[in-house]
């Protein structure tokens, strides 16, 4: 790789506008060189890392509706994505029309706060979503309308939004290891990744947050049938919070299904610099290919159904940076304009974003499981209700 850290003063004022500081600018530049990958041991199994909800779970999901009545959870739903795969272009997921009831159609958005009233019983839920600056507007636009409607029914929500912090952009390299540049000649800033929403995470006011992915919400019928046990994880997460007696780092309960071989990644045990071992979640990408065999043995899934305890024994909000690996970044190979780059990824938000939490696996159904990637993906039965 070329030295390619010597920024002109276009460019200083270009990452001062967005917020970077040349000082940052140069981590960065580190960063393509020294990431660090997680060294597995053998992955989370039932037993060993994984339990199981206990046959009668009605403690804990009271847990869940007493904190729910109380304002101390906030449904937190990455929603900046484009449905690119789904051949609609820019157009923001969340806002795809998913399912259709009779003469009318419902979006993410709309599907996940009913969902997240139905779980609480129609107490007022909290809801929070992390979108795209570019889609702000036309966004912001769709949940008003969304709410309006929600309210004929009376169906109330506190939602709120927030954009990724411009100043969470990196970065790319070209084939040649120089900076990446736009025919105009600014450098290329990308988004990076959803690691860069962990600041977005720290700000939302929760106590407890419950992170699920946008597209993953099924129809209303298939929703129903799992609520009990989506109270009873959000319960086992309460109760756990309330039973420790140190509390020295960010707490999660995240839900796992069997693995029948989707992308993505799942719990493992990884190695610590102390000798240790802690629980992580570990994506393909971060693996070495030496241990793609350790990688390929596990058993279960990480759908992204998590619920966060995000605040110390005094109610004081953790400072999630500090619990973070600032190394666990990735290099992602990417096309811009018709041109090879690498691409730099802050450390994944469920990944090593969260890789000095305490974590504790749950394993759940993996009817709970019901993502939407492409259109064809909208043809399955949980996403029609007909």
């Amino acid at each position: 790789m070329s030295d390619p850290a010597v920024f002109t003063e276009s460019d200083l004022r270009q990452l001062q506008a967005a917020g970077i500081t040349p000082e940052k600018a140069l981590r960065q530049l580190e960063q393509f060189r020294h990431t660090e990958l997680p060294k597995l041991s053998r992955p989370c199994t039932l037993g060993d890392g994984i339990s199981s909800l206990p046959t009668d779970t009605s403690e804990l999901e009271q847990h869940f509706l007493n904190a729910s009545k109380e304002g101390r959870i906030v449904h937190f739903i990455p929603a900046s994505g484009a449905a690119t795969r789904m051949g609609l272009g820019d157009l923001p997921k969340a806002m795809v029309p998913f399912h259709r009831y009779g003469s009318r159609t419902a979006t993410p958005v709309e599907e996940h706060i009913r969902e997240a009233a139905a779980l609480a019983q129609y107490a007022e839920p909290r809801m929070h979503f992390t979108i795209a600056p570019e889609h702000e507007a036309v966004f912001r636009y769709h949940l008003d309308e969304t709410l309006k409607l929600l309210v004929g029914e009376g169906i109330r929500a506190e939602v709120t939004c927030s954009l990724q912090d411009p100043a969470t952009q990196t970065l790319a390299l070209d084939a040649d290891g120089k900076l990446f540049r736009e025919a105009s000649g600014k450098l290329l800033l990308r988004p990076g990744g959803h690691g860069a929403l962990l600041g977005n995470l720290e700000n939302c006011g929760a106590e407890f947050a419950w992170i699920r992915n946008v597209d993953n919400i099924a129809v209303d019928s298939h929703r129903r049938k799992g609520r009990k046990t989506h109270r009873a994880l959000a319960g086992a997460l309460i109760k756990a919070a309330r039973e420790r007696t140190v509390v020295k780092r960010p707490l999660r309960v995240c839900g796992m299904v069997p693995n029948t071989g989707e992308p993505g990644g799942g719990p493992f045990w990884v190695s610590t610099k102390d000798g240790g071992s802690s629980i992580r979640i570990v994506e393909s990408a971060e693996v070495d290919s030496s241990q793609m065999d350790v990688f390929r043995s596990a058993t279960h899934f990480n759908p992204v159904d998590m619920i966060c305890a995000l605040q110390d024994s005094s109610r004081n909000p953790f400072r999630l940076q500090e619990f973070a690996n600032p190394n666990a970044c990735l290099v992602a190979r990417k096309i811009h304009e018709g041109r090879e780059l690498s691409a730099l990824e802050w450390p994944g938000l469920w990944n090593g974003g969260m890789a000095g939490w305490d974590t504790v696996c749950v394993e759940i159904p993996l009817s709970l499981f019901t993502p939407v990637k492409t259109q064809e993906d909208l043809q399955r039965p949980e996403h029609r209700a007909d």
